[in-house]
């Protein structure tokens, strides 16, 4: 089976990278993928530099109305069975999409996802893995992972260019919410988490530049972010099915909303001119981080639990995928390294 893959990129005003970007999808050793660039209401030179690809890509122009938007116009005239997404600053390795394509295909229709490891490189010198940062670590290479709603309401995994959905999950999760400015991706990632078990590559397949633009990491401390953060967890509480099945997961995700009330309103005071408010608003931060760190030493953490694809599918077999997605027992509990979490 030989699945059409979507890669969509949406650009604004990068002209001078998104040629590396295009290159990246052009040079995959899986050969079924259309590419499908959004110029969302670009100024520069991104016109011609689009038209330089001639029938290579299929360029769509919309007024700008941000990534979210330009990302579903994309998969709007899309083709693939499979989509993905790739910022135009950003590039995949070569191998990317033919290792998610085949672990996909391994796994079955079950799982709508495959999440793949990302090379983060910082404005400061810093690097890493979009693993490390989220405090995944996979024992296996690849597999299947079981539990994604309960370690992804935890922390903040970057998905985006990292991710390869199937067509009708996206559809059925309803795309991404375009009234969001900042963490869209993460909105999407627990919408799908939601539906059960992903597959993973631990290996690094995409590579990560932080650029003058990357709003979730310039914004993350502000109160605007924590914002959409603390809107994005109460849209996921909410849309949890009320059924016993998941009432573990239900509170989980109302705990984790309410921190994000809380911590909003800490961030609101600690921004006042009031000296006073101020303080207690600091107070109050300090108290959440060393709450936070420890939490994240404490049994109750959630970690990443993985098996394999042949035990996924046997397990399939003879129980059900949804039955597996939410049976602890079968996984492998990761060893992890605490790192930083977007708390």
């Amino acid at each position: 089976m030989t699945p059409l893959v979507s890669a969509i990129i949406p650009t604004y005003n990068r002209a001078d990278v998104i040629g590396r970007a295009i290159e990246s999808v052009r040079a995959q050793s899986y050969g079924a993928v259309e590419i499908i660039v959004v110029d969302d209401g670009s100024s520069d030179n991104t016109v011609a530099k689009l038209a330089s690809f001639g029938p290579a890509i299929r360029v769509i122009r919309q007024e700008n109305a941000g990534p979210a938007a330009a990302r579903n116009a994309g998969v709007r005239i899309s083709r693939g069975d499979i989509v993905t997404f790739l910022d135009s600053d950003d590039v995949w390795l070569p191998s990317k999409i033919e290792r998610q394509v085949v672990i996909m295909n391994a796994a079955g229709p079950s799982v709508c996802c495959c999440i793949s490891n990302m090379a983060l490189q910082f404005k400061s010198g810093r690097s890493g893995t979009s693993f490390d940062a989220a405090e995944i670590t996979p024992q296996s290479a690849e597999g299947v992972w079981l539990n994604p709603a309960e370690v992804l309401i935890t922390r903040f995994l970057m998905f985006n260019q990292g991710v390869a959905i199937r067509r009708k999950a996206f559809h059925d999760c309803g795309g991404f919410n375009e009234s969001l400015k900042v963490l869209e991706d993460y909105d999407l990632a627990l919408r799908l988490s939601i539906r059960g078990a992903w597959t993973f590559v631990r290996d690094p397949l995409v590579e990560w530049k932080q650029s003058g633009d990357s709003l979730s990491h310039v914004l993350r401390d502000s109160v605007m972010f924590r914002e959409a953060w603390q809107t994005v967890l109460e849209a996921m509480t909410a849309s949890i099915p009320a059924t016993p099945k998941y009432s573990k997961l239900r509170r989980s995700a109302a705990r984790a909303n309410t921190a994000a009330v809380l911590e909003l309103k800490a961030r609101r005071l600690s921004a006042s001119a009031h000296q006073p408010r101020a303080l207690m608003g600091n107070a109050f931060l300090h108290a959440q981080r060393a709450w936070m760190k420890a939490f994240r030493h404490s049994p109750w953490y959630p970690r990443m639990q993985t098996i394999s694809v042949n035990e996924y599918t046997g397990a399939c077999r003879s129980v059900g995928a949804v039955a597996l997605s939410r049976t602890p027992h079968h996984a492998t509990r990761a060893q992890e390294t605490p790192s930083g979490t977007m708390s």
